[in-house]
């Protein structure tokens, strides 16, 4: 491009570029780095965690936890626990035309009752008495571990052998000695040891009872036949 020159001035002379040894690749350019930029980038050096923060990498994804399988319960019925009772045996006497005895048998102890049943009917009727031979009940009738053996079974089945009993030979009294003796032959709502040592009409069998421990028990704890001797003098008044 032509140039005017100043009157004076010298002759213009065209100078050489510095040509550079570093060959860039097509389409690139050498970004220019300051000596400022380059202090700042090691001085101050980017901690990895705001970097991941950043990015947010650093907080894994919450995954949804597997909900319990749910169970259809329709048409599952729970089952009631029922309790069943040891097998066990009962003593039977008749010593008179009115009374009918019925103790809770323990053939386990080798203890004199009978001599012991002679002396409470000697205090009920006031004479020596013999108590007469022993039948022996056992429930369940039937040993077959497969019958039904609970508390509502044991009196179902003893109560209507009573009531099978009371009709071939009544009486007007019964002595019941011991719980398996008492409790199955009293009404459901009454219990062994609230009717102990008391005089009860049984209105279902037409007769009259006393509830007293058992022979063995009494026996044991000699202790309580003052109370059954009472209620023995109150029955035979009674009569």
């Amino acid at each position: 491009m032509p140039r005017w020159r100043l009157a004076l001035a010298p002759v213009p002379v065209a100078c050489a570029l510095p040509v550079s040894d570093t060959v860039f690749p097509l389409g690139e350019e050498e970004s220019p780095q300051t000596d400022t930029n380059l202090r700042n980038m090691v001085d101050k050096p980017t901690a990895v965690a705001d970097v991941l923060r950043d990015l947010k990498l650093d907080q894994p994804k919450k995954t949804d936890a597997p909900k319990p399988e749910q169970k259809n319960d329709v048409g599952l019925i729970s089952t009631p626990v029922v309790k069943t009772i040891p097998a066990f045996a009962l003593s039977i006497w008749r010593p008179q035309h009115d009374l009918l005895v019925i103790d809770s048998r323990n053939a386990q102890l080798a203890l004199p009752t009978e001599l012991l049943l002679q002396n409470i009917l000697r205090a009920l009727y006031g004479v020596p008495s013999n108590s007469g031979s022993e039948d022996i009940l056992r429930w369940p009738l039937i040993d077959n571990t497969f019958v039904s053996r609970t508390v509502d079974d044991a009196r179902s089945v003893l109560q209507v052998w009573l009531e099978v009993e009371l009709e071939r030979r009544p009486v007007k009294r019964l002595l019941l000695m011991g719980y398996n003796a008492a409790q199955y032959f009293l009404e459901s709502e009454n219990s062994y040891q609230s009717s102990l040592f008391h005089i009860l009409a049984l209105t279902q069998f037409s007769t009259q009872a006393i509830i007293a421990p058992s022979l063995v028990e009494l026996l044991q704890k000699p202790e309580q036949k003052r109370s059954l001797w009472q209620v023995l003098q109150s029955w035979r008044s009674a009569a």
